[in-house]
């Protein structure tokens, strides 16, 4: 159910459960509203801490790990700010060099993808300047 969903913020290799991590939290929390999320790690936790009979010594160590890395993940969120994606149609409007429809939307898809990849840090000024790259190079610059 919900429990899948919190897993993108979660790594698991051949070890097991590693570190919860802050921008695959950021990243879901980007997608979904904080409220959803914690009803996931909560759903998460439950399920994680059904103790069941006949579980090994080592079923139960790993859901311990499951355990804390849902608490490391419920106090990352109540740290973590939402990222808010900086420009608008009306900036690619403001450029000129496309009409309103569905290339402006487009654009602004790749330029968010962009951002996403670079962890949400580029600032307004950094995405404008993507975006100028884009037009450029598709040959649609003012």
């Amino acid at each position: 159910m919900g429990v899948a969903a919190i897993a993108i913020a979660i790594t698991i290799d051949t070890t097991g459960i590693l570190p919860v991590s802050r921008l695959g939290l950021l990243r879901l929390l980007y997608k979904e509203d904080r409220v959803v999320i914690k009803d996931r790690i909560v759903v998460a936790a439950a399920l994680s801490g059904d103790k069941a009979s006949g579980r090994t010594k080592q079923q139960e160590e790993a859901q311990e790990v499951v355990q804390k890395e849902l608490a490391r993940a419920w106090s990352f969120l109540a740290e973590l700010k939402k990222p808010v994606f900086p420009l608008r149609g009306r900036d690619v409007l403001a450029e000129g060099s496309l009409a309103a429809g569905p290339d402006v939307g487009l654009l602004l898809g790749e330029v968010e993808g962009w951002w996403v990849s670079r962890e949400f840090e580029p600032h307004r000024e950094a995405c404008l300047e993507e975006m100028r790259r884009l037009l450029k190079e598709r040959g649609k610059a003012a």
